[in-house]
């Protein structure tokens, strides 16, 4: 796996990178958006927001590598 990503473009990682990002900020808003209606704290929209946004990270990463 580590060898893939030696051998990847720069451009390649970084908008693999960006899009995980981006869909992080998405689930984020959506939980910031719930959260502010049902008048939860910042803390609870950040781990909840956290709980779904992790996981983006490796499965951007596997189907980044994956032929």
């Amino acid at each position: 796996m580590i060898y893939a990503l030696t051998h990847l473009r720069p451009v390649v990682i970084l908008v693999l990178t960006l899009l995980c990002f981006g869909l992080g900020a998405v689930v984020a808003s959506r939980h910031a958006t719930n959260a502010l209606f049902e008048l939860k704290t910042l803390r609870h929209c950040l781990i909840v927001s956290g709980h779904d946004g992790v996981p983006f990270a490796p499965q951007g990463a596997i189907l980044g590598v994956w032929h």
